[in-house]
């Protein structure tokens, strides 16, 4: 299948992943995760890590307990607080519960990579940096290194998602691997539709457009009117983003239809400027509930899991985040 293929969409949520702290936070997240796991058919799993000091030892001793006694009373400690959580929000027959020692990034991708997970939900963890938003170690090694999507919530978020922001780039002449960022595109918007279910939400897509050589042609035009030269330069790069944007909206609303899961209607909206102020601005002048943003676009670099420009814009906006991968990426931890 080639990225211009309107063949039926591949990416399938069958299990999401939903990590936990057993905390007051767990309630919202798991109303939110019922209702996506729900509409897409998926299973759900709740997760919690249980992270030791680093002086576990001397903390066993001192309160004289051994200390994989100490372990196995916190696990079921978290446990039951989980299951208290899950009952409060309905029923728990389908929900399978989950507890582990160790560090929470580890633990959760090295789950999702063992048993397959489609989708991880978790309560972002946000820290207030002195020059701009930032979010916590936890959530930014999942960003950078978790396979699957990840939904990082923000506390106090709505329940029921009512604009999301699809962020893409469809600067393909400028890609370093063009096939890879069209693909990601595709998943982006995917994503997107899948996280909106309600026939009323607003599924917007994003592109932050710019003509760097506007200054160059006032500059050289050999015409007489050197501004009419520049405007119109300006107009075809405007007008060639449109039509790539709307054409990746048809194209992936052709892949729902195949499907079988209805069409998705996409509102394109090309803002001018830098990615990360344009995102930004749109995040917040659009009240959006959910951005997805792709955070990779090269394949051929190990480890390079996280686009610089992604980066910028993750720590710019105060919105709940979906983070996709590019088909063929793989975490560069190694289990």
């Amino acid at each position: 299948m080639t990225a211009a293929d309107p063949s039926p969409i591949t990416d399938t949520i069958g299990k999401v992943l939903v990590v936990c702290s057993g905390q007051e936070a767990d309630t919202d997240l798991l109303v939110a995760a019922r209702g996506f796991a729900g509409p897409n058919g998926a299973s759900l799993t709740v997760f919690s890590v249980v992270e030791l000091p680093s002086d576990a030892a001397e903390w066993a001793r001192a309160a004289q307990i051994d200390v994989e006694i100490a372990q196995a009373r916190l696990v079921e400690d978290r446990r039951a607080a989980l299951l208290a959580r899950i009952e409060q929000t309905g029923p728990d027959d389908d929900i399978s519960v989950e507890v582990r020692i160790g560090k929470p990034f580890i633990e959760i991708i090295r789950l999702v990579i063992a048993e397959g997970f489609d989708f991880v939900v978790k309560t972002a963890e946000p820290l207030q940096g002195v020059q701009r938003f930032l979010f916590s170690s936890t959530d930014q090694h999942l960003l950078r290194k978790c396979p699957c999507p990840v939904w990082l919530r923000k506390p106090g978020a709505p329940h029921a998602i009512g604009k999301v922001l699809a962020a893409v780039d469809v600067d393909l002449d400028d890609a370093s691997e063009p096939e890879t960022l069209e693909l990601l595109n595709i998943r982006v918007m995917q994503t997107a539709a899948r996280m909106s279910p309600i026939s009323e939400a607003m599924v917007g897509v994003l592109h932050a457009w710019d003509a760097p050589g506007e200054g160059l042609v006032r500059l050289w035009a050999s015409g007489p009117d050197s501004r009419v030269a520049a405007e119109t330069y300006v107009a075809s790069i405007h007008a060639s983003r449109a039509r790539a944007v709307e054409g990746l909206a048809a194209q992936v609303a052709d892949r729902f239809d195949a499907a079988g899961l209805g069409r998705p209607t996409y509102h394109t909206i090309l803002e001018r400027g830098p990615v990360r102020s344009v995102i930004a601005e749109q995040t917040r002048a659009l009240a959006a509930d959910i951005l997805v943003i792709g955070t990779v676009a090269r394949t051929s670099l190990h480890g390079v899991i996280i686009g610089n420009t992604a980066e910028d814009v993750l720590n710019s906006i105060d919105c709940s985040v979906v983070a996709v991968k590019p088909p063929g990426f793989v975490t560069p931890l190694e289990f």
